[in-house]
């Protein structure tokens, strides 16, 4: 970003504006956007009233570029692209110059989930700041990894977007997220009061959600992982993982989340249940039989065919981040439905009974079994 003085500051933890002599500072949008608490964006502030040096405070989060090092689960990698929709939608819906966001990686951060937040810097003309179209192109890019193999066609699905197109609105890409994801892109009505507090037309898990209180179109918009577990969004997964299941790739399912994925870890932690009335499945659609892990929610699609569990990575599914579990640990029968503990040191458990090693023991689906003290259960979609 050649024309703009954006630097990080180890001993305030935040980021620091310097206007140059050929920047032209709005303190009215300064004074606008020190006093909203926009979920979107860094907060802004002045150590003293009287300097022209303005801070974005960055506690508690990771710089894109460093976040990113690490392989993201597809929860988080859905939450940065609401989030990327949501700053493009507020610059919309507020008038603000979109130019004024920096999109360049070494300027966004990010929380564990993956929501994404931005410095929107108060000048009155700005250069050099990069563009959504590239940041985008950098999600889709081979420098993102996925945790889950088969989660990989959805960052080409936003590379192959990326790459189609010179401009990027936000109409467009909410309609590819929308399309592609099963994303809820519904506008809703702006504040009256402006930036006072509340989410993009997405509402992404990352922020406060939105503050209006009055008429039909003031009801907070929901994007949140637990909330798609009823209604529309949800049968739009349900139809898409169908789709990309016959087609040979079944990704891990809007909850996906593995630990240990990112920087600062986590994710929205939820648990899958039965598929809510209404949620129609293709005719004559094959089952998919799913792992689940009740830690984090992670999910593990099984195959026709036994598979070993354990934390090495020869295993079928390799479970990271818990070092309790033996490095083989139990093998799962999803066709037969049974659970063989493999000689593990810390045990193998259905209803709170330790299983006797390389002796095969039934489970009923939907059942929770513990892998020493990692919860699971078996679930069919």
């Amino acid at each position: 970003m050649a024309e703009i003085n954006l630097k990080y500051n180890r001993r305030l933890d935040a980021l620091v504006l310097k206007p140059g002599k050929r920047d032209v500072v709005s303190y009215r949008l300064a004074t606008r956007l020190s006093t909203s608490d926009f979920p979107e964006l860094l907060r802004l502030w002045r150590e003293d009233a009287d300097a022209g040096v303005f801070h974005y405070g960055v506690t508690g989060f990771s710089r894109l570029d460093a976040f990113a090092r690490r392989p993201i689960s597809l929860a988080q990698y859905r939450t940065m692209l609401e989030s990327l929709y949501a700053v493009m939608d507020l610059c919309v819906r507020e008038g603000l110059p979109q130019g004024n966001v920096c999109f360049d990686t070494s300027c966004v951060y990010v929380d564990e989930r993956g929501a994404m937040r931005f410095a929107f810097v108060p000048f009155e003309r700005v250069d050099g700041a990069g563009s959504a179209l590239d940041l985008l192109l950098y999600l889709g890019g081979q420098e993102v990894r996925m945790v889950l193999p088969q989660d990989e066609s959805a960052r080409q699905a936003v590379a192959d977007f990326a790459r189609s197109r010179s401009v990027l609105p936000a109409t467009d890409l909410g309609t590819f997220l929308a399309e592609r994801f099963g994303l809820s892109t519904c506008a809703g009505a702006v504040p009256e009061g402006g930036l006072v507090g509340g989410s993009g037309s997405l509402g992404y898990t990352g922020g406060t959600g939105y503050a209006g209180t009055t008429g039909a179109a003031k009801k907070p918009m929901t994007f949140d992982p637990v909330a798609m577990m009823t209604g529309v969004s949800l049968q739009r997964d349900v139809a898409h993982g169908v789709a990309t299941e016959v087609a040979g790739t079944v990704e891990s399912g809007p909850l996906a989340n593995v630990a240990e994925t990112s920087l600062l870890g986590g994710g929205e932690t939820a648990h899958e249940g039965a598929i809510p009335a209404g949620a129609e499945l293709a005719a004559g659609a094959k089952a998919v039989v799913m792992l689940v892990r009740e830690s984090d929610g992670a999910t593990y699609t099984l195959p026709d065919a036994p598979v070993v569990l354990g934390r090495s990575q020869t295993c079928d599914i390799t479970i990271a981040g818990n070092s309790a579990l033996s490095r083989r640990h139990a093998r799962l029968d999803p066709v037969g439905l049974t659970l063989t503990d493999l000689g593990s040191a810390n045990g193998t458990f259905v209803d709170g009974a330790r299983l006797s090693p390389q002796v095969s023991t039934p489970l009923a689906i939907g059942a929770m079994f513990t892998l020493a003290n990692e919860g699971f259960r078996v679930v069919v979609r």
